[in-house]
């Protein structure tokens, strides 16, 4: 083996731990924050981070730091999908950070307009040093979220909700509009309004208006707690498997590990005039994926 290579085993052997150390930091900078959001710290969290950030003497590192904990809180997303409000208090902590001195604004400014890896935590850290619109009320702000989704799946006017959506500048509720519009679609016991959800959805995608991301995240969220809905709608699960076929096979706006956590149907439908959809018993059949939906044909 010759000079040259084991030089290059040399650097691969660096680069190896420099990759280990920097997962470990990283790991340990998200702990900070997600114990920062399950209790209400007296600058533990800032504390701790400083300490964290010590090593990082580079300004632009201490923010890819912290932008790639905030990715992988993202990437698992377990937190948030049990959570509505923790993307909000993430870009809140976040905001905190920069007022705190510990980072600074330009800083995080330059690195979320030059980052090539445009995932959901560089939309998160964007929002935590941008301006919020003028009169933006963040205490009514995810009611007022969930309002546009229930208006879209009543009124079928994708191209306002979405400039509504976009003006309200809060990538951190999309998951939330995602998972409201779910609800919302299958609350009216009509075939063609779910249909039409989907395709809503689908546009707002194309247009950019949420990310692939957010709409996976609210599916899921909205899967999880389809036994609760069951209480006061009968059929939910039913319900949902016709949305996530539109969602997974008609419109491709969701994973199909995203799909495969819906619930199996355990209540028979049937699609009457216009769309309208109700429960219905059959004796003696089992209710699954393939017959728990049939038309009226009378």
């Amino acid at each position: 083996m010759g000079f040259g290579s084991m030089e290059s085993d040399s650097e691969a052997s660096n680069d190896s731990t420099n990759a280990k150390a920097n997962g470990i930091q990283v790991s340990r900078v998200r702990d900070v924050l997600l114990s920062a959001l399950s209790h209400e710290d007296d600058g533990f969290c800032e504390t701790s981070l400083a300490d964290l950030f010590a090593d990082e003497y580079d300004e632009t590192g201490r923010v890819k730091l912290l932008h790639d904990a905030v990715s992988s809180i993202c990437k698992k997303k377990d937190e948030i999908v049990e959570d509505p409000q923790l993307e909000y208090r993430l870009v809140t902590l976040m905001a905190r950070l920069v007022q705190q001195g510990l980072l600074k604004d330009s800083s995080v400014v330059n690195y979320v307009e030059h980052a090539q890896n445009r995932d959901h935590g560089i939309r998160l850290l964007e929002a935590a040093t941008t301006e919020p619109p003028k009169g933006r009320d963040d205490s009514k702000l995810l009611m007022q979220v969930e309002k546009l989704a229930k208006e879209l799946a009543t009124e079928y006017d994708p191209k306002e909700v979405a400039e509504d959506l976009t003006s309200r500048d809060a990538p951190f509720y999309h998951v939330n509009f995602v998972n409201q519009l779910c609800i919302e679609a299958i609350s009216s016991m009509n075939m063609d309004v779910i249909y039409f959800v989907s395709t809503a959805i689908r546009d707002l995608l194309d247009h950019g208006t949420v990310e692939p991301w957010s709409v996976n995240v609210g599916f899921e969220r909205f899967f999880k707690n389809i036994p609760g809905l069951e209480v006061d709608l009968p059929g939910a699960t039913s319900l949902a498997t016709m949305l996530m076929s539109y969602a997974a096979n008609d419109m491709q706006i969701i994973t199909e590990s995203v799909a495969s956590l819906c619930p199996k149907p355990t209540r028979f439908i049937m699609a009457g005039a216009q769309g309208k959809l109700s429960v219905v018993k059959k004796e003696q059949e089992e209710c699954t994926d393939v017959n728990y939906l049939f038309r009226d044909e009378q």
